[in-house]
């Protein structure tokens, strides 16, 4: 690379950060990852936590994003963090399943953010509880009132909120009730999202993926979300389904699937070793065959790229205290809330940067699928003129 290239490889500030507070939850909701016994537990050490909101003011952090595997409002003093946050000037977005009673002063802060996304998969009660046990759909909603209640009476303009909902055969034939109620609570923007399913939970509510419903069932699922899309029309709210549960719908028949490997160790307790997911078409009869998929070129043809600016944008702190430049990546630098600048521009994060400009990327970066290709040299001056350097030419 020239110098100009090499200017590119080091930043001096970011836009956005996400903090993952914690993997662990309140809620065992019967799809996800975090209720399997060999999930991990991990919690952000927050003794450095001054020390990191000034760290972001000086990288000039405007956006950020408390989010991950687990749920915030369970860490003790939780929303005397947040507060801190809203205190520092950064716009502040949280991911929270709302499904614990929240104290005036919690209300208060969620009331605050800009941004508020729940994961709700129902909104009948027992079949709310039933899916995502331990939680109950009035303490939810009570939670969603009272923080648009506040904002009212403070004549302040309340969070923009974000329903998502994991699309299975439960749920997808209720959707237009869903959204129904959720206009009513003053429901922003929803969502429904793909089922990557696990091994089943002994003694759970059994669920299953879109693509393995029957005909009729998915007619009946189809004519739920046209009427959902509609009614989310009309009053002018957001309403969003991701390619492949509308293929899933118009009978695809994939499914995506999550193959875990465990490693029972010394002890006998199973612990996570790695982990696969892949596609797998479900046939009449009920089997399943996987799609197989090539394996991944380190380089793309003709000198392309991924047009992702993240690891330029972005930092990702996550409740083991790694830092990284997406949500790709897990372990990338360890972070102790020390240096923030110095981990951004450590040889990782410098090499993750140097195989986007080149076209070489990492085997994570080239597994991503959510950026289209791009050319090398459009991709560099991009990347430039983000940064105001004035030249990246060969």
């Amino acid at each position: 690379m020239t110098s100009s290239h090499h200017d590119l490889l080091h930043i001096h500030s970011i836009e956005k950060v996400t903090l993952e507070f914690t993997t662990r939850c309140n809620l065992k909701c019967v799809y996800c990852a975090v209720t399997r016994p060999w999930h991990r537990k991990n919690d952000l050490d927050l003794a450095s936590f001054d020390v990191l909101v000034e760290e972001m003011k000086a990288l000039g952090v405007r956006t950020v994003q408390i989010s991950g595997g687990g749920e915030t409002t369970i860490v003790r003093d939780w929303d005397r963090y947040l507060k801190k946050l809203l205190d520092g000037g950064f716009r502040v977005s949280i991911i929270s399943n709302l499904a614990k009673p929240m104290t005036d002063q919690a209300i208060r802060a969620l009331s605050l953010c800009g941004e508020i996304t729940t994961s709700i998969d129902s909104v009948d009660p027992e079949l709310y509880e039933a899916i995502r046990k331990g939680g109950s759909f009035e303490t939810f909603a009570t939670n969603i009132r009272r923080i648009r209640g506040l904002c009212e009476q403070e004549g302040r303009k309340p969070p923009y909120m974000i329903w998502n909902a994991v699309a299975s055969d439960r749920i997808i034939s209720l959707v237009d009730q869903w959204v129904a109620k959720g206009i009513s609570l003053g429901i922003d923007h929803f969502q429904i999202s793909e089922f990557f399913q696990y091994d089943e939970l002994p003694g759970a509510i059994s669920i299953h993926p879109v693509g393995t419903m029957s005909g009729e069932d998915l007619a009946r699922a189809r004519r739920a979300v046209e009427r959902a899309r509609w009614l989310a029309k009309d009053a002018g709210k957001w309403f969003a389904v991701l390619p492949a549960v509308e293929e899933a719908l118009h009978g695809s028949r994939k499914v995506m699937r999550t193959e875990v490997e465990l490693d029972c160790g010394g002890e006998g307790k199973p612990v996570f070793k790695k982990s696969r997911t892949f596609v797998q078409i479900v046939n009449s009869d009920g089997s399943r065959q996987e799609v197989p998929t090539p394996p991944p070129s380190p380089m793309l043809p003709g000198k392309k790229t991924k047009n992702c600016f993240m690891p330029w944008t972005e930092a990702f702190v996550w409740a083991t205290n790694d830092v990284a430049p997406c949500c790709m990546y897990k372990r990338i630098r360890p972070f102790d809330g020390g240096d923030l600048a110095a981990a951004l521009n450590s040889q990782p994060f410098v090499e993750i940067r140097e195989g986007l400009l080149s076209g070489n990327l990492s085997h994570t970066c080239n597994l991503c699928p959510m950026f289209e290709q791009v050319d090398v040299e459009e991709f560099r001056q991009r990347v430039a003129e983000r940064m105001g350097v004035p030249s990246a030419k060969a």
